[in-house]
């Protein structure tokens, strides 16, 4: 009777434990089965189960399941292979949403001089105009454009160029102006005009930024020679013994669409002029995340964004909608990165923000996404402007000049 009830019991687990080998992890049987719900992003992934095609594509429901360990490999052109092992109980209905890691090599694209006639594989900014020309300050070496066919690099030695040091460029009415840190140039296409402090009467000939307003006049900032306004024949000088401007030291130009002029400085934060009064935003009175301000610019709403952020102190991103200011760190939202430098926003008003620490920012709705080395196509983590072209990819400079065809 004993050895009958044995028998019994061994023929029973042989029911329950069936073996997977080769197959993937092992399941147990059982009256109820369950159904496990597959979705990813972007969608269309193939759907394979334990080492088998389930002939399901992603978003789609696996049915039939027995409980136990289940190997989920998902497969979609472009984009890396992803497992996922799953516990799935008896009876249930479980759903997993899986974010589908892009495939490097076919999303970004590295330029470097050993494959690309480019002098330098290090750049400090990159600015797209309004033809589609891409204009980079390289390294100690110049000015380089690409005019999508081909690449030009200018310097001291082959140009009227008097620096091999850009600091920032502008280009408006067909017209690029160039910020280096021996004078602003002026550049047609054809004619160079150089404007220093001894041809010009400018008060410095270290020039950090560089914009237009609306009424076509220029602007510049300087390296303690204060803000700068050209409207092609006169110069004129704001600064802090004739004005309210607080610094002399301007690092970031903008001009919004109502005319107003935002200045960046270097340790003073950001001061508005609508041509007669200057209004101060810092982290004294506004709560300016940092007062070390590197990139202005405004969304499709005219909200203002500041990127900031020193070494020392640290920094971030910041945005004032309605003179209300709002801080993004990585202290109160999933922005990641303290050391701001650049800041572009797409066709859809999402913000694309460079940081010297953390790679490449984007923002889709409140969720910010990060784009590193260890996760993506970026060459570094250290990213130092960013530019989007006519077709939504982005032009990324780092320790490497990169372009990212992703979100377009």
């Amino acid at each position: 009777m004993k050895r009958l009830f044995g028998l019994s019991i061994i023929m029973f687990l042989s029911l329950i434990f069936v073996s997977c080998e080769e197959e993937g992890p092992p399941v147990l049987p059982g009256l109820v089965k369950s159904t496990l719900s597959v979705a990813t992003q972007p969608p269309n992934a193939t759907i394979v189960i334990n080492n088998r095609q389930s002939g399901k594509t992603s978003p789609g429901d696996l049915s039939e399941l027995e409980p136990g360990f289940y190997r989920i490999d998902l497969k979609l052109n472009t984009y890396l292979d992803t497992t996922y092992y799953y516990l799935i109980k008896r009876g249930v209905r479980d759903t997993i949403s899986v974010e589908m890691r892009e495939d490097p090599a076919y999303w970004w694209q590295i330029f470097r001089k050993e494959s690309h006639p480019i002098p330098t594989n290090s750049f400090n900014k990159v600015m797209i105009d309004s033809a589609g020309v891409k204009h980079l300050s390289a390294t100690s070496f110049g000015l380089v454009i690409f005019d999508n066919a081909s690449w030009t690099n200018y310097t001291r030695t082959n140009s009227p160029l008097p620096s091999n040091t850009i600091n920032d460029m502008h280009k408006t009415g067909g017209v690029l102006w160039i910020a280096t840190d021996a004078g602003l140039v002026r550049f047609d296409g054809s004619i160079w005009t150089v404007y220093n402090a001894a041809n010009s009467g400018l008060p410095s000939n270290y020039i950090t930024a560089v914009t237009s307003d609306k009424r076509g006049r220029i602007w510049f900032g300087s390296d303690n020679g204060g803000l700068v306004v050209f409207d092609g024949v006169v110069f004129r000088i704001y600064n802090t013994f004739n004005s309210a401007v607080p610094s002399d030291n301007v690092t970031a130009l903008f001009s919004d669409t109502e005319g107003n002029i935002w200045a960046g400085t270097w340790g003073e934060g950001v001061y508005k002029f609508d041509g007669t009064t200057f209004e101060t935003f810092n982290n004294y009175n506004k709560g300016l995340v940092s007062n070390f301000i590197r990139h202005i610019t405004a969304d499709k709403n005219g909200s203002i964004w500041i990127a900031s952020g020193n070494f020392s102190g640290g920094g971030g991103l910041s945005r004032i909608t309605n003179g209300f200011l709002t801080n993004f760190t990585q202290f109160n939202s999933g922005f990641r990165g303290s050391i701001v430098t650049g800041i572009q926003f797409d066709k859809y008003n999402n913000p694309w923000v460079t940081t010297a620490d953390a790679g490449l920012m984007f923002r889709e709705g409140s969720r910010w996404r990060q784009y590193i080395r260890e996760n993506s196509g970026m060459p570094s983590a250290s990213a130092l402007s960013v530019a989007i072209d006519q077709d939504g990819s982005k032009w990324v400079v780092s320790d490497f000049l990169s372009k990212y065809i992703g979100y377009r």
